[in-house]
């Protein structure tokens, strides 16, 4: 059996930059991975078919019998591309990263599974062909095959290492209700695309020096308008979160996740418990990669 960690993603810096003619919007994001993480663990079978279990604490909101699954898409387009050297398996995905929070961890399934099933059929594929069939797969599973920080620019797909080793620790609060990724957008185009305060060349020096408060004062969504109009109740929990935290609170993605950083891990627990304890909110201590 092979298996691999699909990790967690934290949008530190979210502007959008303009709509495109197809629809969709030209970005520049900051893409932080997280410890949080999803198993993905592969072996073979006979015939040609994916047979999917899913296990764990996020698994009820996930179908994966559905054929837009990503790991069952990479599997199959994996064969499309590669015919009979592509055979049958078994994946049995543990699922610990909530569904539909904006932490990405469908796309870092996806990745996963194209690292396994490359490994799994000795396909032998570079890092630039897994790369290039990521991004047939989605817009940002290319970045969860690569370095743990990047600035994502188009729609996420053009990446540009970031390095830094910021032992920061972050606080997740998990709201019972997830969000609609293209309702976020929409309502984004139809408030007329309001800015966010931040500045990303500021927050990446803020990352590399470990300067914890610079960091915290550069974190932008310009989505968390748009998100906070459409579901006004979390817009009010990170007004609690924040006070209850005494730091700035973000939004990652387009949610529903909220998130603040800390420079300790007892930190990042105690602000976990309040949270639990005041707002009544499931929560997640992780730390960055």
């Amino acid at each position: 059996m092979i298996a691999f960690r699909a990790y967690a993603k934290l949008n530190l810096f979210l502007r959008v930059v303009g709509r495109r003619d197809d629809g969709y919007h030209e970005i520049e994001t900051l893409f932080q991975r997280v410890r949080l993480s999803d198993r993905v663990a592969f072996e073979r079978a006979d015939g040609e078919e994916l047979a999917l279990e899913c296990r764990g604490p996020a698994a009820a909101l996930l179908d994966a019998s559905a054929p837009e699954n990503l790991v069952s898409r990479a599997h199959r387009l994996l064969r499309s591309e590669y015919g009979e050297r592509v055979g049958g398996a078994k994946v049995v995905l543990e699922k610990r990263i909530p569904v539909g929070g904006g932490l990405g961890g469908g796309s870092s399934d996806s990745a996963a599974a194209l690292k396994g099933f490359n490994r799994l059929f000795r396909l032998h594929l570079s890092s630039d062909a897994l790369g290039a069939i990521a991004s047939r797969l989605g817009a940002d599973v290319p970045f969860f095959l690569g370095p743990p920080c990047a600035v994502g620019r188009g729609v996420g797909e053009r990446l540009t290492c970031v390095d830094h080793a910021a032992p920061f620790h972050a606080v997740l609060a998990f709201p019972d209700q997830g969000v609609s990724t293209p309702a976020a957008y929409a309502k984004y185009d139809s408030l007329g695309g309001e800015a966010t305060e931040g500045d990303l060349e500021r927050l990446i020096a803020a990352l590399r020096s470990r300067d914890l408060a610079g960091v915290l004062q550069d974190l932008r969504n310009d989505l968390e308008p748009a998100v906070f109009d459409l579901h006004p109740f979390l817009g009010r929990l990170r007004a609690d979160l924040e006070s209850l935290a005494r730091s700035p609170v973000r939004l990652t993605g387009s949610g529903s996740t909220l998130f603040t950083l800390t420079e300790t891990s007892s930190a990042a627990r105690a602000i976990a418990r309040r949270w639990e304890r005041d707002s009544n909110v499931k929560t997640c201590v992780t730390k960055l990669q």
